[in-house]
């Protein structure tokens, strides 16, 4: 039971959470367009600001996220590190989605833009995770995001989130297919759900509960016969 009402509490912090942020990303979308410059900035500080950065991708560093999907279709999020102009700083670049080829052998190709560029974009702050399987610094598929890494393999010191590409990329010329559909991904702050599951596992505690009076009752009935 303690378990069960741990649960439902957690779930219920989980969707005040959410609802923080929802309050936060509306009042963030208000303060108009921050101009990356290389700049150290605190990655709170910067969450949910729509932001523009000029620079050049960095040549050999693209590299796909796994299990991510659009639509209910298997796919990739493209990321690339952006070496910001007229700095030693780069931010990381979530360039957009892209569907998985035939099978998972078959790595879809995604050019990388070359020379001086400007994008316009959303910050996100990566959730820090816990236990994860070892990952090279160089695949070309990765199952998470691991800044520090990242910052090693390109030589640059990384801004501490990533820009969700928003807008095609100026003076590249052509577009890239992606697609960012940024906005199907409102139930990341959506706290309806974790209401649901802090209702289901209060349910449960009040079961076993119940369960527990029914057996005691049982046991003190048939002790009095």
């Amino acid at each position: 039971m303690a378990l069960f009402l741990w649960l439902g509490f957690w779930q219920l912090d989980r969707a005040a959470q959410k609802q923080q942020a929802a309050i936060e990303q509306k009042s963030r979308s208000g303060e108009g367009r921050l101009r990356l410059s290389g700049e150290a900035l605190e990655a709170e500080s910067a969450r949910y600001r729509e932001v523009v950065v000029a620079g050049q991708f960095v040549e050999g560093s693209q590299f796909l996220l796994d299990n991510r999907k659009h639509k209910r279709v298997a796919g990739y999020h493209v990321m690339a590190p952006m070496h910001i102009e007229g700095s030693e700083r780069a931010v990381l670049v979530n360039r957009g989605w892209v569907a998985q080829g035939k099978s998972r052998a078959e790595v879809p190709f995604i050019a990388l833009p070359t020379g001086l560029l400007q994008l316009e974009g959303v910050v996100r702050v990566p959730v820090s995770q816990g236990f994860r399987l070892e990952q090279q610094p160089a695949a070309a598929v990765r199952l998470y995001l691991d800044l520090q890494q990242i910052s090693q393999m390109i030589g640059l010191e990384l801004l501490p989130f990533v820009v969700r590409q928003q807008s095609e990329v100026e003076n590249s010329g052509v577009g890239d297919g992606l697609i960012r559909a940024w906005k199907l991904e409102s139930r990341d702050s959506d706290p309806a759900m974790h209401y649901g599951y802090a209702v289901q596992w209060f349910a449960f505690a009040l079961l076993l509960v119940g369960g527990w009076i029914a057996i005691v009752l049982k046991q003190r009935k048939e002790s009095s016969v």
